[in-house]
């Protein structure tokens, strides 16, 4: 089957063609080969999305679509992010949504809500279930000696808001191990669902000496005696 060049695209289709299959274009209006193709357009990196014109007459025929997701298949699948009147104005949504791939309502989950869907996750069950693993106390007991997060979004926290709890000189060098160790885990899930754009929990550290008991309980001479 004879092949041509898309005018709108340059892709390439049959010379019976009525649409071009790729964009839409209408190639049966004139001669097709009458017509100078287009430059071709400089070709995104996969996974960036694409702008599609779409077939028949519509208000706004330029669709831009995003790769959000892979398919059961293990395909790439799309989103539809807008349609708009032109190619101009479709290719500028591309690229103000590739600065910032990330839905908009998941900026606004709070610490506590994060930590609440981060342990049904992990333990399968509600932060508020009874008969509780050792793991699972730990982490609720680090938890709550976070309250300056709970109420921040988790989008907005900071090394910085993390650290300054880790500096607490209160909190035992066991429970400040538990407290990063929860951080850890739950940036590593918000990362994963892309709950936020970057891990900070990995900035932090423990500046407090380690406080266990160190040393033997007795002495060889307390040993003799018993």
């Amino acid at each position: 089957m004879p092949l041509i060049q898309c005018p709108e695209c340059s892709g390439q289709i049959s010379d019976k063609a009525i649409i071009c299959p790729h964009c839409g274009f209408p190639v049966r209006d004139g001669s097709i080969s009458t017509r100078a193709p287009r430059k071709a357009r400089k070709r995104r990196p996969n996974g960036s999305g694409t702008v599609v014109k779409l077939s028949g007459k519509r208000k706004n025929p330029f669709q831009v679509r995003a790769n959000t997701r892979i398919d059961l298949n293990g395909y790439p699948a799309y989103d539809v992010i807008g349609c708009y009147p032109d190619r101009v104005s479709a290719e500028i949504a591309l690229a103000e949504y590739n600065k910032t791939p990330y839905d908009p309502k998941d900026r606004k989950k709070l610490f506590s809500e994060v930590f609440a869907s981060w342990y049904q996750w992990k333990y399968k069950v509600p932060h508020t279930n009874t008969g509780k693993t050792s793991s699972q106390n730990c982490m609720i007991a680090a938890y709550k000696k976070c309250p300056s997060l709970h109420s921040m979004t988790m989008w907005d926290i900071r090394a910085q808001d993390m650290q300054d709890i880790l500096d607490r000189a209160e909190l035992s060098h066991a429970m400040l191990e538990h407290i990063r160790n929860l951080f850890r885990q739950m940036y590593k899930y918000a990362v994963q669902y892309e709950l936020v754009a970057k891990d900070y929990s990995q900035y932090t550290k423990i500046t407090k000496e380690d406080d266990d008991t160190q040393g033997v309980p007795f002495t060889m001479e307390d040993l003799r005696m018993l």
